[in-house]
């Protein structure tokens, strides 16, 4: 969803930019995010061309990029079309216009963010640098650069269950767990080996591999574990944080 990244808000406009003036408003980024679209107040219809500079220590700097043709706009808020521009939080930059008639809604902070120059709008092109000769002004355009701003997708993992789940990864070399039961379960880094769970009640998985195998089950269903060996003549030992268990080994031959 596309959001405000640098720029003014709405606003009730104090006067009007006059037109064929090349004019810049400076704003810190409140986001970071990749600028895709200009939006600017304007107070009747006409044509704008539209561009975002870089600052350089509090004047316009370097143009970073520059839209030379001119797009209709209507009385209100309208939305300019603009290449996706990266633009980073707390960085300053400056937006820039150029009307073709005196429409453009601007608003006195008596701050003096504002710089501009006489520039015809036809046949006008965004120089680079922005360059010198402004005169300093305590009125900003109503004007914002809005797009796609950073986040973080979180991570999903699937579950037959029903109940609500909290999973991490366990690696691959372990067998996989099948589940259908409809309780809450919190499992460890290995979720499971070889086992499988009808039951409905809580689980609470543990982190070491002997206690998943042999942890308590706080479910009213069945739980089974098969362990199957080929080798003969031993017992079989398996290993809990509470204790030791030997099987006997029985031999049997068919």
């Amino acid at each position: 969803m596309s959001e405000k990244i640098i720029g003014a808000d709405d606003t009730t406009p104090t006067g009007l930019h006059p037109a064929n003036y090349f004019f810049l408003t400076r704003f810190q980024a409140v986001t970071s995010g990749n600028m895709t679209e200009f939006k600017l107040r304007s107070d009747a219809s006409g044509n704008v061309k539209c561009a975002l500079y870089a600052d350089n220590s509090g004047e316009p700097g370097s143009l970073i990029t520059a839209m030379n043709t001119g797009q209709a706009v209507v009385s209100g808020w309208n939305t300019l079309n603009f290449t996706s521009t990266p633009v980073t939080n707390g960085m300053y930059y400056w937006l820039a216009i150029n009307m073709d008639t005196n429409y453009a809604g601007m608003y006195v902070n008596g701050i003096g963010t504002g710089r501009y120059r006489p520039q015809s709008y036809a046949g006008f092109s965004f120089p680079d640098p922005a360059g010198g000769g402004f005169t300093v002004y305590s009125y900003y355009t109503i004007e914002a650069g809005w797009g796609e701003t950073e986040s973080i997708t979180p991570k999903t993992s699937s579950d037959s269950g029903a109940g609500s789940d909290t999973k991490e990864s366990f690696p691959a070399t372990f067998s996989s767990r099948a589940e259908t039961g409809s309780g809450l379960e919190t499992a460890g880094i290995n979720a499971g080996l070889a086992s499988s769970d009808a039951g409905n009640g809580a689980e609470f998985g543990q982190s070491s591999w002997q206690e998943t195998v042999f942890g308590s089950d706080g479910g009213s269903g069945a739980d089974s574990l098969k362990i199957l060996t080929s080798k003969a003549g031993s017992d079989l030992r398996l290993h809990s944080h509470q204790g030791q268990v030997s099987i006997p080994h029985k031999e049997v031959r068919s």
